[in-house]
């Protein structure tokens, strides 16, 4: 079974933030991570408050050309409910707690396969070394829901560990290590052909690097490339059938052209090298070159009202062509912040 979304890092905080991949309004497979947000400059350091407590909540509506992410595309329209929580009170001196919560609502109008209930959480310690690094750990789950299939349902823990160099006051660059493990708590594990399986749960452990550069170009434009190495080892004995290597390259940049109006850009490539998994009836390995591009804009109503407007595309140019799909995303979006 075709997996779905774990993108989407969190849809309004794709079209808040600069990402790398398409926005999570429509998660089309699980195959795609969700997003973290932009890492933005710093501000001039000021007295921290005691504590902050911000919170959001979205709704948007829009089209995915191609729910399933298959070579014969079928369409669909769908809804989305987002609310957002976020926390930070300083911990000791130079150093911060946050905490983030997000509740994320999909429904497909005609693929109720595909809706599904995200319940997303991160804790973080952030530490200031100095003037020109910082330091920080943390825990991220996700759990997801789909009401309608529940093959999957899944947790997907990750523990994360950030070296944070300032440059200069507008350049920065960033090491990221990640350590996750993702369960399904319904599915289970293939044993030695495609359709057998084993009496364990399908698990995937996941490890990831990920360098960052990006900088302040002028007041109004930012830009930032990533790097990121990712390394998945299932327990799935078929042809270790969703063991891989991926490699990606992430440009990006944000635009404020008003006081009001804020704009992004972003494009991915991923190569996907599977360990052992065939192509069907030949005898080489399975490649995916993944290509992803999103345009977004944002509209400041006033102190607490976001409209919002996004664009996405995505292709996977495989040699498996049970996997080639091109997928069209148009999200249109509103947010109050409280």
């Amino acid at each position: 079974m075709r997996q779905k979304r774990i993108l989407k890092t969190i849809p309004v905080l794709l079209l808040i933030s600069l990402i790398s991949s398409c926005p999570a309004f429509a998660q089309p497979q699980v195959k795609p991570e969700k997003e973290e947000k932009i890492l933005s400059l710093p501000k001039l350091k000021k007295s921290p408050p005691s504590f902050k407590l911000s919170t959001s909540a979205g709704v948007f509506s829009g089209y995915d050309s191609n729910v399933n992410l298959s070579p014969v595309s079928k369409g669909d329209t769908f809804q989305e409910f987002l609310y957002s929580l976020s926390f930070s009170k300083p911990w000791t001196e130079g150093t911060t707690f946050t905490f983030n919560y997000d509740l994320d609502f999909l429904n497909y109008s005609r693929f109720t396969d595909s809706t599904n209930l995200l319940n997303h959480l991160r804790f973080g310690l952030h530490k200031e070394m100095g003037r020109y690094f910082d330091i920080g750990t943390g825990y991220d789950l996700g759990a997801f829901y789909y009401p309608h299939n529940k093959e999957g349902n899944f947790l997907l823990h990750r523990g994360f560990f950030y070296v944070k160099n300032y440059l200069t006051r507008r350049l920065y660059q960033e090491v990221l290590y990640e350590s996750g493990y993702k369960r399904h708590t319904q599915r289970k594990a293939l044993q030695d052909t495609i359709n057998t399986y084993q009496d364990k749960k399908l698990i995937d452990r996941r490890n990831t690097g990920q360098y960052t550069i990006g900088m302040k170009v002028t007041p109004d434009l930012f830009a930032k490339v990533r790097l990121r190495f990712t390394n998945n080892d299932s327990n799935a004995r078929f042809d270790d059938y969703y063991d891989y290597k991926a490699y990606e390259i992430s440009p990006a940049a944000e635009y404020k052209f008003t006081r009001r109006l804020e704009g992004s850009a972003a494009f991915s490539f991923t190569r996907r090298d599977y360990k052992s998994r065939l192509v069907f009836a030949n005898d080489y390995k399975e490649k995916d070159k993944i290509y992803a591009a999103n345009l977004s804009f944002r509209y400041k109503v006033n102190r607490n009202n976001i409209a919002s407007l996004a664009y996405c595309l995505r292709n996977n140019d495989s040699n498996e062509d049970l996997e080639e799909y091109t997928e069209n995303i148009m999200t249109l979006g509103w947010q109050y912040n409280f």
